[in-house]
């Protein structure tokens, strides 16, 4: 793994993981507003978190690996199991055009077509994509194994998009890849390397090869971390339900205020 996708790998998780736990800093009592209405009353509980774990090189092309990083949030609460994510990161590299005719990508010197081309299924052995499915269908949900494809090729484009970086990253899973790839009979788990290619300003201009089928636009682009800020605020509300059984009465005025400055921290940081 290089630099620039380990950089990556850390940062984009940092900002899934802070995002998905905004809501639960929202009902803190740290800020002015709540120092000045000491009625919204806030116990001293400890908030349920969600935390990743990373495998090392060394075992990440063997069974139960394949992927880079594991965001686990912790059933810590009354009804729920752990819920986890695992993500395989790719670096990109940025190309000027696609020389084949058959590529949406397809160009040259005099008429580019830049796009970013990412590996996949490129380990020693090429079956990362295998183990990738295994550990999928292990998990027991459709979506649970990503790849990430974040549009950022140098370290200028990281440091220019700091704090934003899940808005340039394609969060594709397993499944959907082996979905789409079905339609055109390929198989991807086949022991050769492939290509995802992507275009820097339309998300809905994707192709994968060894094959060259076009991806297209993502079946629910925004399920998958929305999938995870939703558990992370369920969570956190049975959390304070267990305290309010504990005869300790929080005030719903304070609820309501966490909710609204999550949903717009969230609104804003995707532009909505």
């Amino acid at each position: 793994m290089g630099k620039i996708e380990k950089t990556l790998e850390i940062n984009i998780t940092h900002e899934i993981l802070s995002l998905a736990d905004s809501f639960w800093w929202f009902l803190q009592p740290v800020s002015l507003k709540r120092y000045w209405r000491p009625h919204w009353r806030f116990p001293l509980t400890q908030a349920p978190k969600s935390f990743a774990t990373g495998l090392p090189i060394s075992i990440e092309g063997k069974e139960n690996g394949g992927y880079d990083v594991c965001i686990k949030s912790t059933s810590n609460f009354q009804g729920g199991n752990p819920r986890l994510l695992y993500m395989q990161f790719k670096a990109g590299t940025e190309k000027l055009f696609n020389s084949d005719p058959k590529s949406i990508f397809y160009g040259d010197y005099v008429k580019p077509n830049i796009h970013i081309e990412f590996d996949i299924n490129n380990n020693k052995k090429n079956n990362q994509h295998e183990l990738l499915e295994t550990l999928a269908n292990k998990s027991g949900k459709k979506d649970a194994v990503l790849y990430v494809f974040p549009k950022i090729v140098n370290e200028n484009q990281l440091l220019e998009n700091i704090g934003k970086l899940l808005k340039l990253t394609n969060f594709i899973s397993i499944s959907e890849i082996n979905d789409k790839a079905k339609l055109f009979s390929v198989k991807i788990s086949d022991g050769r390397p492939h290509k995802f290619r992507t275009c820097y300003t339309d998300s809905n201009k994707n192709e994968i090869n060894y094959f060259l089928f076009p991806f297209g636009a993502q079946n629910e682009p925004g399920s998958i971390l929305g999938e995870i800020f939703a558990i992370r605020m369920y969570r956190a509300l049975q959390s304070l339900k267990v305290v309010q059984n504990s005869n300790f009465k929080i005030s719903k005025y304070h609820i309501i205020d966490a909710f609204i400055r999550h949903f717009f921290n969230i609104g804003n940081y995707f532009s909505i």
